[in-house]
């Protein structure tokens, strides 16, 4: 596929907390923006260090500094950039209402089996999304709010790229051979994937049973 990443108007100030990976930093840098700072919760310290050697250009704001921050910055229009848990999105939000963001944006990521409705926030609702149907690789759903209703067209278009776990195999690992008997058993009882299916949310350790050569 050949395609332009669009540079969009971004005159303001982004905060992205993130749980865990900070996605949203690596998108709005794509996007053109310049003014971001980044606080990322529950990283471990290699973690951290993959972040900081990732090339991400916007300053890591330690988390016990963070309220500090917020308060000691000029209040310029800002924009909160919001992703990971339940517990922590609520939370998050919580924090970009009392310093009186102009704009928050959330994600929730969740396998895609959990249901039932958020609260609204401010009178905006919570849209779902597939995390597959949007040309991701694994079992879940984004639950997506933001305090600027984004156009429905742009949230429910869908993407034309459908990986799945095969599209990133290395077919020149090795690995080791199994009968038909075996390959039922590695992918009914032992919680093995095949090429044809994708990872569940948060998964970090995938077995997979691939065609593969020497």
């Amino acid at each position: 596929m050949i395609g332009e990443i669009p540079v969009v108007n971004m005159d303001f100030d982004s905060w992205v907390l993130a749980e865990g990976w900070p996605s949203w930093s690596f998108i709005l840098e794509s996007l053109g923006g310049n003014n971001i700072s980044t606080c990322c919760s529950n990283l471990s310290l290699r973690e951290r260090e993959e972040v900081m050697m990732s090339g991400l250009k916007s300053p890591l704001v330690p988390q016990h500094r963070l309220k500090r921050l917020l308060e000691e910055k000029p209040a310029r229009d800002r924009w909160m950039w919001i992703q990971g848990s339940r517990s922590f999105v609520l939370e998050a939000v919580k924090l970009a209402q009392f310093y009186h963001f102009t704009n928050y944006t959330c994600v929730i990521v969740e396998d895609k089996r959990v249901k039932g409705h958020l609260p609204t926030i401010n009178g905006v609702s919570w849209k779902q999304l597939s995390h597959g149907r949007l040309g991701g690789l694994t079992q879940g759903s984004f639950r997506v709010l933001s305090s600027t209703d984004p156009s429905t067209k742009l949230l429910y278009e869908p993407c034309p790229v459908r990986p799945t776990l095969k599209h990133i195999f290395k077919s020149t690992e090795d690995g080791l051979p199994f009968t038909d008997s075996e390959r039922i058993n590695l992918l009914e009882h032992e919680g093995y994937l095949t090429g044809n299916m994708r990872i569940k949310p948060r998964q970090k350790l995938v077995k997979v049973i691939a065609p593969n050569c020497f």
